[in-house]
């Protein structure tokens, strides 16, 4: 074979390959469901932008969804409608689609998360004849269990109980999740309204911040303190802070980030001058805790008892 005729060959493999080296996604199931179900070959680059595509495998429609830089961070069989989302925002729709997914084409190594999801009334059967323009109604009760149920004329046929757990709700491992934290972290630039949602007692100024990660890893970051809790907040945490500070520490601080709704926290011990002298030039030391188990810090902070939302319909 002519050397011009390898090069080209050589060519032609790699345009083949690019378009699925190129994609980067959030967690590694959502890898391997795209690589499994040969999505790369059905995946309109062009289309990208638009956020949402379906694909049919097979006899199925598969839901692929993009973040805004373009990172896969949902795959899953569709059951809710994208208005319903957008108006009743919670995680558990993906969680539930995913699992659906992985219940009929087997995605992950094994079937934990898939027992976790209990039926009420009817089976995964059921769930696959679930069309998006369904009635359904969710409810979050005590931040322990989403119930879900679909209805025909006002009754439910279908329901079901997943578990506020946050690695369950999010599809994925701490350790993902807390590489993705850190890489997010980095590049968000608050809103100028981030402000208004900000504790005016605390200095926002510039941190020194260790962040806990698994495995005792230690990640070091130089940041201000805003960047910090607004990016917390836009992920849906509730922000608090602990003004009781320890004996013989008077520069010291907690700040408490609640995400209910996932199930997780996270604990920022904070340290420094400026805490109690705003007029100090001394930087601040912080060292965070990321995705606690919420129910293993809230009685920590007397949370006050979540109440059981009431049902909402779509």
């Amino acid at each position: 074979m002519k050397r011009k005729h390898i090069q080209l060959l050589f060519v032609l493999l790699l345009s083949i390959a690019m378009p699925m080296d190129a994609q980067h996604f959030r967690t590694a199931f959502l890898k391997k469901a795209f690589q499994q179900l040969k999505l790369a070959q059905h995946w309109k680059t062009s289309d990208a932008a638009a956020n949402v595509q379906y694909i049919n495998v097979g006899d199925r429609q598969v839901l692929v969804r993009t973040s805004e830089d373009g990172t896969i961070e949902h795959v899953g069989i569709p059951l809710f409608s994208q208005e319903m989302q957008r108006l009743m925002p919670s995680p558990v729709y993906d969680c539930i689609e995913q699992l659906l997914l992985d219940h009929v084409y087997h995605i992950a190594d094994n079937t934990l998360p898939r027992e976790q999801l209990v039926f009420e009334q009817g089976s995964w059967n059921d769930l696959l004849r679930v069309k998006s323009t369904d009635e359904c109604q969710i409810e979050n009760q005590e931040d322990k269990f989403y119930c879900v149920a679909w209805l025909r004329q006002g009754q439910p046929w279908l329901s079901l109980r997943c578990p506020v757990n946050y690695e369950l709700l999010a599809g994925s491992t701490r350790r993902e999740m807390e590489q993705t934290f850190v890489k997010e972290l980095k590049k968000y630039n608050p809103a100028p309204a981030a402000t208004a949602q900000i504790d005016p007692t605390l200095p926002l100024s510039e941190i020194h911040l260790s962040l806990s990660l698994y495995g005792n890893h230690l990640e070091n970051i130089s940041m201000n303190l805003l960047q910090l809790i607004a990016y917390c907040q836009a992920k849906g945490c509730k922000t608090q802070l602990v003004t009781d500070k320890p004996e013989g520490q008077p520069d010291a601080a907690l700040l408490y980030f609640r995400n209910p709704a996932s199930g997780y926290s996270h604990l920022l011990h904070l340290k420094g001058k400026r805490l109690k002298d705003p007029q100090s030039k001394e930087t601040l030391e912080g060292r965070l805790f990321l995705f606690i188990p919420i129910n293993n810090v809230d009685d920590l902070f007397a949370a006050p008892p979540a109440e059981t939302d009431r049902p909402k319909r779509f």
